[in-house]
């Protein structure tokens, strides 16, 4: 477990500079990504294929959070044009 901790550390670091010129809509698929791997992982270790949770929770995870994302930036560009005409 120790061995991996740095890695993890390393891994979260470069996302997070990754994302920081992202749109949301990137973003959101990272992190859909990331949340549905995680989940996928656990889910697929209680059931005996942790590799295969997570490639199909990583799949899911990315739909749904580019979904959201893509949501979210319409969203906020509606909000920016409503105020330009104000």
């Amino acid at each position: 477990m120790k061995r991996y901790l740095p890695i993890g550390v390393i891994a979260c670091v470069a996302v997070a500079v990754c994302l920081t010129g992202c749109t949301t809509t990137q973003q959101g698929t990272a992190a859909g990504t990331a949340a549905g791997a995680g989940l996928g992982a656990i889910v697929g270790h209680q059931t005996g294929d942790r590799d295969k949770g997570a490639l199909i929770g990583g799949a899911a995870g990315a739909l749904l959070g580019h979904q959201l994302g893509k949501q979210k930036e319409t969203q906020q560009q509606m909000e920016q044009r409503l105020q330009q005409l104000e």
